[in-house]
């Protein structure tokens, strides 16, 4: 059986992102398993970082983007309220 993407496969993809609930699951799982990856390869671990800016090492980059996104729905929530 062939693993290769479909046309249709591709085209819902889009779709997916749409859909809030789906898009937060598929985050959730690949942000998992790219801290994992990060974890075991730990590329750029050591690696400086400028004063205020995360370092490229992807755990605690990929922590500090998803802390940064949630306080930028945090304060868009306010906003509509």
């Amino acid at each position: 059986m062939s693993s290769a993407k479909t046309t249709r496969d591709v085209m819902r993809e889009p779709a997916a992102l749409e859909d809030t609930k789906m898009r937060e699951t598929n985050e959730r799982e690949h942000r998992a398993r790219a801290i994992g990856i990060g974890e075991q390869l730990a590329v750029l671990i050591d690696y400086p970082a400028a004063p205020g800016c995360p370092p490229p090492y992807a755990p605690v980059w990929i922590a500090e983007m998803v802390r940064r996104n949630e306080d930028t729905q945090r304060l868009r929530r306010r906003e509509t309220d």
